[in-house]
């Protein structure tokens, strides 16, 4: 080993505590220029600056992994820096409950102090049916959940690309969702399994200009093309809803002609006859009238005793009453009465009694 090559590092990997981890030595791929802003590590060979804190980590045919981790144990394995904007990218596989990245680690406990949650980081990992990410700081606040199937024993990339307080979420190289917290500026990057056997097959971080940033996530010379392609989404949109705008018109417009009836034929003119003249209903209605007059008047058909009005004026002429009806003893009656009754006899014709 050449110890004048900042390319190559000698691996002393031990828990802060008593406890002793494993040594050896190693290769990490570091741009001078950039003061350690890019970095990568395929773990084809032990790198010395992997610190773990807890749970037992092994090197093995390009993977490191934390063999199989107990339950309620979250195990740690972590890289001291001070990375702040850039993008994080790892291969993880999960086989049981989940795994993960840690960025902007502010501060670590060491091995003999630690407890899940413990300290000040950012997490974003992979579990079963979910992707999680949060911040940790001596508890567990929850920033961003994103449902999607994950095989247990699969690798998948997991990326984080950070500006700022903005971070935005990749699963195998495709945009899966965002959040924003300001709560930590810069830090280290890390592993951490929670009661799980984690698997991480590479680890990159690449800051803004260093070689393979991925050209997918936005800086500020993105802003003119993102404004064109704005432009573009708008005007094709509104072109759009010009042509539904008119094929709607000529459909409404076709089904109002089906459904209008069809205009009625002109009417020909109606004749109608001329008035029926007054003079034949007139002569009509006398030759009706004559005939009504000359029609002979039939005898009343009276019950015996009575009589007829003319009869009953000639007596009266006459000077004697007409007489009365003589129906029943008031009527009986009263024809008594209206009949003269004679004269008495004279006085003479009487004879005296003995």
């Amino acid at each position: 080993m050449d110890p004048n090559d900042p390319s190559e590092a000698i691996l002393d990997v031990r828990h802060y505590g008593s406890s002793f981890c494993c040594t050896g030595r190693g290769t990490a791929a570091v741009d001078a220029t950039t003061a350690l802003a890019c970095f990568s590590d395929d773990f084809s060979s032990i790198d010395g600056d992997w610190v773990s804190v807890d749970g037992d980590w092994s090197w093995s045919g390009g993977t490191v992994d934390n063999n199989v981790g107990n339950q309620r144990e979250g195990n740690i394995l972590y890289r001291d820096a001070d990375y702040s904007d850039g993008y994080l990218e790892a291969s993880v596989s999960v086989s049981r409950n989940q795994a993960g990245l840690l960025f902007r680690i502010t501060d670590m406990p060491s091995a003999a102090n630690y407890f899940n949650n413990a300290g000040q980081m950012y997490y974003c990992g992979i579990m079963k049916k979910w992707v999680r990410c949060g911040r940790m700081n001596n508890a567990w606040y929850e920033l961003f959940v994103y449902s999607t199937a994950i095989a247990h024993g699969q690798f998948y990339d997991l990326g984080i690309n950070m500006e700022g307080s903005d971070f935005t979420v990749f699963l195998d190289g495709a945009e899966i969702g965002s959040f924003s917290d300001s709560s930590y500026r810069s830090g280290g990057i890390g592993f951490r399994t929670w009661q799980g056997h984690g698997t991480y097959d590479a680890i990159s971080f690449k800051a803004p200009g260093c070689a393979g940033f991925p050209t997918s996530t936005r800086t500020g010379d993105d802003d003119d093309s993102d404004d064109n392609s704005l432009a573009v989404i708008l005007g094709v949109v509104a072109a759009v809803v010009i042509v539904v705008g008119i094929v709607v018109f000529a459909i409404m417009k076709r089904r109002k002609s089906a459904k209008s009836p069809p205009e009625p034929a002109p009417a020909h003119p109606v004749h109608e006859p001329p008035p029926t003249p007054l003079a034949p209903i007139k002569a009509e209605a006398l030759e009706m009238m004559t005939e009504t007059a000359e029609v002979t008047e039939e005898a009343p058909n009276l019950p015996p005793g009575h009589l007829t009005g003319a009869e009953a004026a000639a007596l009266m002429a006459e000077g004697e009453p007409p007489p009365q009806q003589s129906a029943g003893w008031g009527r009986r009656f009263a024809s008594w009465r209206a009949v003269e009754e004679p004269s008495p006899p004279p006085e003479e014709e009487f004879e005296p009694e003995c």
